[in-house]
């Protein structure tokens, strides 16, 4: 049997999210909630269409960014010295 809502930290451990990150969704509306006392409750029903509606968003592949590469210590050093030759040219 289902329960009518759930403890934030449960709903946290069913969505496999930080606590921190349900209170987050909980603020910005996208999961509906109840305070009931001092305590935040969230209807399972609610958190059900919510777990549904993510999946359907991770069906569609997202393009990786691409990396971006740093440069070594031996073409750091060979920058500085061009830029240390362009800047004394430009100064005599």
């Amino acid at each position: 049997m289902e329960p009518l809502f759930l403890r934030v930290n449960e709903a946290a451990s069913i969505l496999g999210f930080a606590r921190t990150t349900v209170y987050k969704l909980i603020r910005e509306k996208r999961i509906p909630a109840t305070k009931i006392g001092l305590s935040i409750r969230i209807p399972y029903g609610a958190l059900k269409k919510f777990a549904e509606a993510q999946e359907d968003t991770f069906d569609t592949p997202t393009p990786r960014p691409k990396l971006m590469v740093r440069n070594g210590p031996a073409e750091r050093k060979a920058e500085r010295k061009n830029t240390a030759k362009q800047s004394s040219a430009g100064s005599k």
